[in-house]
């Protein structure tokens, strides 16, 4: 490939990206910052102690992480009133639910085998986070 073939294709491929990036930003993030999703979803798995699940079962950690990750995309849409641009809120929703039935099927297959010592850490700080959730009115 010749050098102006191939500056072209990065500069293509950059703004396919920037594009992408932007309309993830937009039901993700805050117009404010654009890493505020990285930054919540730190202190979330950090409060559910995912580390320590994470160390022991960590298939198990990343579909519960990718359900709160789906969670915190629909509280950033409905606590900001946003109309999604990426994909559509129902797709969160179901999203979220096959995390959790693959994080069940993880846990049924049993290997590694799983306890549900396991999830005492993140059972205990999820029902922390569910206490102090006020959900906001809906306008109809």
């Amino acid at each position: 490939m010749n050098p102006s073939t191939y500056e072209k294709t990065v500069i293509d491929s950059l703004r396919r990206r920037l594009k992408l990036a932007k309309k993830k930003r937009h039901d993700y993030a805050t117009s404010e910052d654009v890493l505020a999703n990285f930054k919540r979803l730190g202190v979330a798995g950090k409060d559910l102690k995912l580390h320590l699940l994470w160390e022991k079962k960590p298939a198990l950690a990343y579909a519960l992480f990718m359900v709160v990750m789906k969670l915190d995309r629909m509280n950033n849409l409905f606590n900001q009133n946003k109309t999604p641009t990426n994909e559509a809120v129902q797709d969160s929703w179901d999203d979220a639910k096959n995390y959790l039935d693959l994080a069940e099927a993880l846990y049924v297959e049993g290997h590694p085998v799983f306890k549900m010592d396991d999830l005492k850490p993140f059972i205990k700080a999820m029902r922390r986070v569910l206490k102090t959730y006020k959900p906001r009115k809906r306008r109809v």
